[in-house]
């Protein structure tokens, strides 16, 4: 059946872009329904190979075949091949397959491609189909783009202080690039009629390709502004060419426009139909002459190669695809045999049914059921008889993550069933191999035996990509003695079998290797002199049908990671799962469940200072601990990590004591000192040397793991056997090195000041130093105070020396407070201070008193340091400067330095910026100024999740108050009515308040309002920031009003606020008659060409404002007029004008360079990433050779060439007021250069240019190094980083 395409279209005219259907094809659109499924084994290889993804993409190109049929492949799907027009015996061959949208992800351009190119050996791809057009003043729906240029635009390096674009471009391979100059000779679109719509074809196109579908005019302004000679757009082309580069074949892509990626087209489906037949009848009349392909190489170049690819690839994919093959109809009656069903399917062909008739079916039942007896039960510890649980009623979800396995970096790939391991991926589509890695205690294990345990017990939920197989072996490493076949006679085979069928079982495995699942627990356990035996293994020596899945360790599967095809990592439990165990591991006793989750759980997760307890929660063997812990006393846990610690450790004492029938009445700790310090030697020792590991000699064992805190793994040679010993977590081990440091100061066996001078204990050793801490102060609390003098002491020398690593060590101090309160069990607290002993010890002893100026921000201080902070304070009479920003400070460490303010009579300036104080703590530093004691005249306390209620605290405080002249409240949540509460107190006059930040509070259009009120009022306020507040038109209009009456207010910022048209128009007439306000920001915000005009008009009557920043909005070509006639007047008092990220082209910079050539008053002019090209550049050179005022031009990413880099050259031969010129992200190559070169060497005033992110090379570099060596220019600054 053939169907008329947009018949409702036949009077569309040539309106171009307009919202009319495509024109009337001359051809009809085949429906799927009507394709032929004809099989037939195709004749390999193919010359050509067409990609495509949509339907509609694949049904224009399926009209381009001769004779087209059809053939299925395992790792391609189905594919289509035919000729296309030409006589015999030259002929062009063609495959044509679809693949999935996108580059990247499963079956996208890239793993379809590289998966296609070794079966059907082409000659070359090309991607077909429909795009969308950047550029509608220079293109049309339904034309053509032919890829000359592929340019990658997701990619991008994020500074601290901007975006970079870190893509690629590459130009189309070197054979299609001598052909689509020519493309378009002889070819006739195929349209019913001709003159409807006239089709160009853009044979110089560049493509940005990416993972985005984009539909917003925002967006694509935004990638036209980087690349503005880009001409469409598509997803499919970066995996062709990664592809391309990967295979070596030659690569095109050509595509029809069907949109303008602006979400705006309507008859979207009929016009992406049209654009792709467009595309395929161009693609088709590329491939009509045969001759040009004829001397192509195909995949695999070398005859001999590819001979044999054909034989055994080709052959091997066949076999079972077109000897055997199914049409659709045969197809779908099929059903899929059940994975691990241990059946033989009705369907299941003859050569199968005999290989599995040689499997033993009573050996394959025996080994079920010994794996649901031995792997259906779970005992965690041997140190105790219980807790010991069936698996099923134990088994909680674990998280299961990618690792990337070049540089074994942790991906956001993610996966929740625990069967889909063997996922395929862009880098392997048939994964054999699989690598599980973990900490110890993560769950390997358990892991391995619930897989096997759901295989015997045949499970039904697995994952498609599992594969199918009919015999799982798993195997212990530890306990594989000489080889693979003889430990699955030792661990696995029945006892009683006799030899026969032990032999037939054995030589079905050989047969059948794909069939067969090894799965090898525990590498890291295994014996090191059989590593060799599992590197063959992986290798493929051994096995290599098998599919093998390997746990262990991270150290241990170094040597078979480059082997595997997957990598995993178990990285435990997510906080569900957690409360999900504890239920479990509980089942009967649900209250004390639900008594661990509220009381104590809940707390770690979410208490960021309990980080580290939050950690432990997602190992399942410590969730394990945990439990037993709290069934066994229903103890109170501590917040003090170390208290927690020491109290899994008397819990393992008293199962070891109650095992072996012992009763000791003493402290345990002091029991066993002897055992746990030798265990927290070698715990010592093994991280000071990096290693989560120790080893020692076999006959040390039962001395060292009598209480069995480690797990054991055989290692050393034959000649010298050792065992490694590992712990369960690696905090065990931070918290027995920390023991045996503990021991070794209170025994006064060291000195505390060599451990604290070790910078070792600042980073790596962190956790150590701070158990090390919680230990002494829970056993010795006199040697505790003691360390924390010592502390003290030292922090106070490095302030002294402005040490950089005064920050490290005051962090590791604040760490060491806390830990040494909490250990304490809050002894000595008061609560009026809110102040413990140890704080109280440490301030005394922190010695400030030469110091003006102190920076302590993102030192990690939480209110412990604060109170030691607030000690100083108290008694303190130089600082005049505390910074304490992008700490963990909360309300009681608010509270603490409130109280020391209202003593401190010096300091003038905190900042508390990035803590979390909130309301209350708000509150108490409201007191504190309130009480008008505080020299504080700066306050900062941006980022505090302080809302109305802190916001009402500190309005009442600073009606009373008259010093503080500075106040940042930034990015918090005070909202309309926090916003109405502060109006309030600016209403009344009687503040000291000149600066207020009220950036990112959501005060909204009411809060703009109070605000305005205010101001009307107010005669002190000067400077005002409410962006990023959502005010709007109506806030920008009540704000106006205010304007109008205040004499006052000298800079206020609206950025980012939704302010359109409207709301600059409101403000263009407030600033008609203001005479106070200097400095206006309006960036990011909706305004176009009126409000561009409205501002103008305000600006020829203005004399007071010098800067405006209209960065970020909508302002073209006419707006970019307006603001030039204000300008070309020069009654403006406009010193900098910020027009960055509009849509100004060359015309709004012709606008502004007759501006220029008048003006005698801008300085400053920002017109980046805009859209000026070459001849704005040249109208701009020409106004700098008149004006001798402008000193900073940013002229970045505007899509300037050679010619434009010329242009400014010659300007810059006689302009003696240029300072500033930035040119980066542009398009200009070794000539611009050069030009540039010949004008630094006359120019006598430019001190810094910026050419970053162009296309210099080493010629253009030399004739800048020319201009420089001879010394006559006055160039200070050069930047030329990242050319392309």
């Amino acid at each position: 059946m053939k169907t008329d395409m947009s018949e409702a279209a036949m009077n569309n005219n040539d309106s171009n872009n307009s919202g009319a259907g495509p024109p009337q094809l001359a051809v009809g659109l085949s429906s799927i329904r009507d394709v032929i499924t004809t099989l037939k084994q195709p004749e390999l290889p193919v010359d050509i190979l067409l990609v495509t993804v949509k339907d509609c993409e694949f049904l224009a190109c399926y009209n381009e075949l001769k004779d087209p049929f059809r053939c299925h492949f395992d790792d391609l799907g189905y594919v289509y091949f035919a000729d296309v027009v030409g006589s015999q015996p030259q002929r062009v061959k063609v495959a044509l397959m679809k693949c999935h949208e996108g580059s990247n992800g499963p079956g996208g351009s890239l793993t379809a491609v590289r998966s296609a190119a070794p079966i059907l050996g082409p000659k070359a791809m090309i991607s077909v189909g429909a795009c969308s057009g950047l550029n509608p003043d220079k293109t049309k729906l339904g034309d053509v783009i032919v890829s000359a240029k592929l340019t990658t635009y997701a990619s991008k390096v994020v500074t601290s202080d901007q975006e970079q674009w870190a893509g690629m471009s590459s130009h189309v391979s070197r054979r299609f690039l001598n052909i689509i100059t020519n493309c378009a000779d002889g070819w006739q679109p195929p349209l019913k009629n001709p003159e409807d719509r006239h089709i160009n074809v853009h044979n110089n196109g560049e493509f940005l390709s990416g993972p985005e579908q984009i539909r917003a005019e925002r967006r694509r302004k935004e990638l036209v502004n980087r690349h503005p000679l880009a001409t469409g757009v598509e997803m499919e082309g970066e995996g062709v060419l990664t592809a391309a580069y990967d295979t070596q074949l030659e690569w095109l892509i050509v595509k029809g426009i069907a949109d303008f990626a602006d979400g705006e087209q309507v008859n979207a489906e009929s016009w992406e139909a049209c654009a792709s037949v467009m595309a395929a009848s161009l693609v088709s009349h590329i491939l009509s002459d045969p001759g040009v392909f004829r001397t192509w190489p195909h995949y695999l170049v070398n005859d001999d190669l590819l001979g044999a690819q054909c034989e055994s690839g080709r052959k091997r994919k066949l076999a079972g695809h077109h000897a055997g093959a199914l049409c659709d109809d045969q197809r779908s009656t099929q059903t899929k045999r059940g994975m691990f069903s241990g059946h033989i399917s009705q369907e299941t062909d003859s050569t199968t049914q005999q290989h599995l008739a040689g499997l033993p079916a009573y050996i394959t039942e025996r080994i079920r059921q010994l794996y649901q007896v031995r792997e259906g039960q779970l005992k965690p510890f041997t140190w105790c008889d219980y807790p010991n649980f069936n698996l099923n009623d134990i088994f909680t979800r674990l998280k299961i993550r990618n690792r990337e396995k070049t540089r074994g970096t942790l991906t956001d790939d993610e996966i929740t069933n625990m069967t889909a391991i063997f996922r395929p991926h862009p880098k392997c589509q048939k994964p054999r191999i699989v690598l599980i890695e973990g900490d110890p205690g993560m769950g390997k294990t358990t892991y391995s035996q619930k897989l096997a345990y759901d295989w015997a017990n045949k499970q039904d939920e697995w994952d498609e990509s599992f594969p199918e197989i009919e015999v799982l072996l798993l195997l212990r490493c530890n306990d594989i003695k000489t080889s693979i076949e003889e430990a699955i006679d030792d661990q696995i085979l029945p006892r009683d079998i006799d030899r026969e069928a032990k032999e037939t079982f054995f030589k079905y495995i050989k047969e059948n290797e794909s069939k067969v699942l090894l799965l090898l627990d525990g590498l890291d356990e295994a014996d090191s002199c059989k590593q060799e035996m599992f590197l063959s293994l992986v290798q493929s020596k051994l096995f290599p049908s098998c599919h093998i899945v390997i746990t262990s360790r991270h150290e241990d599967g170094k040597e078979i990671r480059p082997y595997c095809d997957t990598l995993w990592e178990i990285v435990g439990f997510a906080k569900e799962d957690s409360k999900s165990f504890i239920r479990k591991y509980f089942q009967v006793k649900d209250h004390l469940a639900e008594k661990l989750i509220q009381d104590h759980f809940n707390d770690w997760c979410d208490n960021p200072s309990e980080y580290s307890l939050a950690e432990l929660t997602k190992n399942p063997l410590n969730m394990t601990l945990i439990c037993c812990l709290f069934e066994d006393s229903e103890a109170v846990f501590h917040l003090s990590r170390t208290l927690l610690y020491i109290e899994i450790v008397l819990l393992v004492l008293r199962r070891y004591e109650k095992k072996n029938g012992l009763t000791s009445n003493e402290d345990l700790i002091l029991v066993y000192e002897k055992e746990l310090l030798l265990l927290g030697s070698f715990a010592f020792n093994s991280l000071r040397e990096g290693k989560f590991y120790f080893e020692i000699q076999r006959d040390m064992v039962k001395s060292i793991n009598n209480l069995e805190f480690l797990s054991l793994q055989q290692g050393g040679t034959t000649s010298k056997p050792c065992t490694r010993c590992a712990f369960s977590h690696k905090s065990f081990q931070e918290f027995f090195a920390g023991f045996y440091l503990a021991f070794q100061i209170i025994h006064g066996q060291i000195v505390f000041t060599d451990v604290l001078t070790d910078e070792r204990y600042f980073k790596e050793l962190r956790l150590v130093f701070l158990f090390m801490c919680g230990i002494i102060a829970s056993k010795n609390e006199e040697t505790g105070n003691s360390l924390l003098i010592g502390m003290a002491e030292h922090i106070s020398g490095l302030l002294r020396t402005s040490d950089q690593k005064v920050k490290s060590c005051m962090a590791l101090a604040c760490d060491s407070l806390f830990e040494h309160y909490l250990s304490l069990r809050k002894k000595h607290w008061n609560e009026e201070k809110r102040l413990t002993c140890s704080e109280s010890t440490f301030g005394m002893h922190l010695d400030m008193s030469s110091l003006t100026r102190v920076d302590l921000s993102s030192t990690d201080i939480k209110d412990a340091g604060a109170a030691a902070i607030s000690v100083v304070l108290e008694s303190n009479s130089s600082l005049t400067y505390l910074d304490l920003s992008s700490n963990q400070i909360y309300s009681d460490g608010a509270f603490c330095l409130s109280k020391a303010l209202t003593k401190n009579s010096i300091l003038t300036h905190l900042d508390l910026s990035g803590n979390q104080i909130g309301d209350d703590g708000a509150s108490s530093l409201s007191t504190a100024l309130n009480k008008n004691s505080s020299a504080l005249i700066s306050l900062k306390l941006s980022g505090n999740m302080i809302k109305e209620a802190g916001a009402s605290s500190l309005s009442t405080a600073l009606t009373k108050n008259s010093i503080l002249t500075h106040l940042d409240l930034s990015d918090n949540w005070i909202g309309v009515d926090g916003a109405s509460s502060l109006s309030t107190a600016l209403n009344k006059n009687s503040s000291a308040l000149i600066s207020l930040k009220l950036s990112g509070n959501i005060i909204k259009e009411a809060g703009a309002s109070s605000l305005s009120t205010a101001l009307t009022a107010n005669s002190i306020l000067t400077h005002l920031d409410l962006s990023n507040n959502l005010i709007r038109d109506d806030g920008a209009s009540s704000l106006s009003t205010a304007l109008t009456a205040n004499s006052i207010l000298t800079h206020l910022d609206l950025s980012n606020n939704g302010i359109g048209d409207n709301g600059a128009s409101s403000l263009s007439t407030a600033l008609t008659t203001n005479s106070s306000l200097t400095h206006l920001v309006l960036s990011n915000n909706f305004i176009y060409d009126d409000g561009a005009s409205s501002l103008s008009t305000a600006l020829t009557a203005n004399s007071s404002l010098t800067h405006l920043d209209l960065s970020n909005n909508f302002i073209h070509d006419h707006g970019a007029s307006s603001l030039s006639t204000a300008l070309n007047k020069n009654s403006s008092a406009l010193i900098s004008l910020k027009l960055s990220g509009n849509i100004i082209k060359e015309a709004g910079a012709s606008s502004l360079s007759t501006a220029l050539t008048a003006n005698s008053i801008l300085t400053h002019l920002d017109l980046s990433n805009n859209l000026i090209r070459d001849d704005g550049a040249s109208s701009l050179s020409t106004a700098l050779t008149a004006n001798s005022i402008l000193t900073h031009l940013d002229l970045s990413n505007n899509g300037i060439g050679e010619n434009g880099a010329s242009s400014l050259s010659t300007a810059l031969t006689t302009n003696s007021s240029l300072t500033h010129l930035v040119l980066s992200n542009n398009f200009i190559y070794d000539d611009g250069a050069s030009s540039l070169s010949t004008a630094l060497t006359a120019n006598s005033s430019l001190t810094h240019l910026d050419l970053s992110n162009n296309f210099i090379h080493d010629h253009g570099a030399s004739s800048l190094s020319t201009a420089l060596n001879k010394n006559s220019s006055a160039l200070i600054f050069l930047k030329l980083g990242k050319q392309y």
